[in-house]
Parts: structure tokens; sequence; C-alpha cells
């Protein structure tokens, strides 16, 4: 692949259809996966009323390692968003071997990695902010506005309806 050492060969890649659940939250985690074609969601309480998205993977990103590396139950739910995505999968010993002969792409995983950590702190600190706003409203009597609102709402992923009816 790189010109350095012997080539690696796939292990298995498998074609998903539209929608499929690739893992679920809570599952073991035995895999990780690359996405050779198509496009793959993560979600957090996938098919609830509180699902959040947490990312949209592309092609040649990487998804699913890090219960790969620690050994702990998905953390998400992994769902094909759109027909016809190819995955690789790669086991832990499939991984090693993959990212001895190709150390770019062990760059390029831990590159995502913070990018996904950056992300995730970025909008820690936003929730953070929001609820000091939010508590300063109802502390010192100010009304809360629109903007103030809508960013409860969507860090608290509530339903609009069930909210209205509440």
């Amino acid at each position: 692949m790189n010109g350095k050492g012997k080539e690696f060969t796939l292990k298995e890649s498998k074609q998903y259809r539209l929608n499929e659940i690739v893992f679920r939250q809570g599952d073991e985690s035995a895999f990780m996966y690359r996405v050779l074609h198509g496009k793959v969601g993560l979600f957090l309480d996938y098919g609830s009323s509180d699902e959040v998205k947490l990312a949209e993977l592309l092609e040649n990103q990487i998804f699913g390692e890090m219960g790969l590396l620690d050994h702990v139950p998905r953390s998400a739910t992994a769902v094909v968003l759109e027909e016809e995505t190819e995955l690789e999968t790669f086991t832990e010993e499939d991984a090693s071997g993959f990212f001895e002969q190709n150390p770019e792409s062990g760059m390029l995983l831990l590159m995502q990695m913070c990018s996904r950590l950056r992300s995730t702190t970025r909008r820690y600190v936003d929730v953070c902010h929001t609820v000091r706003d939010a508590l300063d409203a109802e502390s010192f009597g100010y009304q809360k506005n629109d903007e103030l609102l809508a960013r409860i709402a969507k860090y608290a992923a509530v339903d609009r309806e069930r909210t209205a009816n509440g």
C-alpha cells in the first residue's frame, strides 16, 4: 500500500444497505471499521426521542476503534446513511498489522480521534455555558431569550411535542 514492507491484505469487507445498523450502543466491541465507500452515522440513543447524531463518517474514516482498544461496550450506534456503503472490518490483530504496515493510517486515526475529542470538548463547554446562562436567567429573574431556549432544546434533545404536552 505504501511501498514499505509487505502489502496488507484486506481481511474482510461488506456492503451495507441504507439504514442498516453496523453495531448498537452497548454491544460488545470486537471490530473496528473503515469506510471504503459511502457514509456512516454515529448516534447516541438511536431510534429514541433523545437520539443525537454525533458524527458522519466518509470514505477512509475509521470508527469503532475505541472499543477495539479498550474492550468496553460500544458507546454509540453506527448506522449506514448511504446505499451500498462498503466497510472494511478489522479485528485487533488485523488492526495491529494494518497500522504496522501503514503507519500513516495510524497517524490519520490519531488525528481523527483528536478531532472528535476537540469537537466533544467544544460541545461540552457550550452545554456548560448554556446551563450557566439558563441558571443565571432564573437566578436574576431574566426572561430566557429565543437563542438560549434553542440552545437548551438542542442539548436536552427534548421532543417539542412531548414538552408542549408535558
